[in-house]
């Protein structure tokens, strides 16, 4: 007979759940537990590696360290792991680091105003440090990366006033129930698994109920200080978020002051998404009576310099070498998290620049 695939109260201490699933075995992305179930692993564990199951490679590589040492104290290190450590820093050093090896001036706590023209050509910025120390900085090409709001008010005052005249934000919600039976998983990874629902122009996604600061600051936001008679209940919480593909209305001013005007369409899309997100919540067991909504939020601020009206196909502005490249070139709402297209950019913008500059 097998071993039954829960384990109610075992005797480990209690840092996330009362019960545990009794895992067997895993072979590429899946587990089995002792039951002989399977399950596609989203979680993997908590600050490991994602590296997958039943791997010869990894198997051989862990027998040979094992024959000569296993584990020591991080009072120590080991030939492997200095390897390691080489190899990762060589492979992913912070961007700023990098930079200043390849002889770049790092000016921290300071702050672009001005891009220097000269002839109408990009030659330069003026800054200002924290201190209040001017700065003027010469170079061949000025690439702004201030962001969807920051970047608005140095192309304005470079003569480029369309810059703000749209901004795009992503409008978040966040929902979140109390489950009638059982625990919640508000002390598990957040946002490990979504759905972009591209139809209807929405991401739906599983998380954002962690940890209980965030989950009670949101719960103050919609129900008031009548959510002070739920901080015993944490532990019952499952949270869910959307984000949404949003028109655009709306303008960045010169002192970066934002004003966002959310269309009937917009409206429409977060009223379909709290609508699917409740589904979920009261699937997963919540109680219909207990289910509760943020406010929105900009989830990701961009549009305000959307390529094919203030920079070209290559992210050049009609300043000559001045260049943008961050979340303001996006000519629409990017819809879902924009790191890996700004990254992407970048090194596309890279190699232009080590052509023309």
């Amino acid at each position: 007979m097998k071993q039954s695939p829960i384990v109610t109260h075992p005797p480990l201490p209690n840092n996330y759940a009362p019960e545990f699933l009794v895992l067997d075995k895993g072979e590429g992305v899946y587990l089995t537990d002792t039951a002989g179930k399977s399950y596609l692993d989203f979680g993997s564990g908590i600050a490991v590696n994602a590296l997958g199951y039943g791997r010869e490679d990894l198997a051989e590589t862990g027998y040979r360290q094992m024959q000569k040492l296993i584990h020591s104290s991080n009072l120590y290190t080991t030939e492997p792991t200095l390897s390691l450590a080489k190899r990762m820093t060589k492979m992913g050093k912070f961007a700023a680091d990098e930079a200043v090896e390849y002889g770049c001036t790092l000016l921290t706590h300071t702050k672009v105003r001005d891009i220097i023209v000269e002839n109408g050509v990009a030659v330069g910025v003026r800054a200002k440090g924290r201190g209040g120390q001017r700065y003027e900085v010469n170079g061949n090409a000025v690439v702004c990366c201030s962001g969807g709001i920051g970047t608005t008010p140095i192309l304005k005052r470079a003569g480029m006033y369309t810059a703000g005249s749209s901004f795009t934000g992503d409008p978040s919600i966040m929902m979140f129930g109390f489950l009638k039976e059982g625990r919640g998983p508000g002390y598990e990874h957040q946002m490990m698994i979504g759905n972009y629902d591209d139809e209807h122009g929405v991401l739906l996604s599983g998380g954002i109920a962690a940890p209980f600061f965030t989950w009670f600051t949101l719960h103050l936001q919609s129900d008031g200080l009548r959510a002070l008679r739920d901080i015993g209940r944490y532990s019952k919480v499952v949270g869910v978020w959307t984000k949404v593909h949003d028109d655009g209305e709306g303008r960045v001013g010169l002192d970066e002051r934002v004003s966002k005007t959310w269309t009937s369409d917009d409206l429409d899309k977060i009223d379909y998404a709290k609508v699917m997100l409740e589904k979920v919540l009261i699937k997963g067991g919540c109680n219909p009576d207990e289910i509760y909504s943020s406010t929105k939020v900009i989830g990701h601020p961009s549009g305000t310099a959307p390529i094919g009206k203030v920079v070209d196909s290559n992210l050049e502005t009609q300043i000559k070498n001045l260049y943008c490249c961050d979340t303001s070139v996006m000519p629409e709402a990017p819809g879902r998290p924009p790191t890996w297209t700004v990254v992407s950019l970048a090194k596309r913008l890279a190699g232009r620049l080590e052509k023309v500059v």
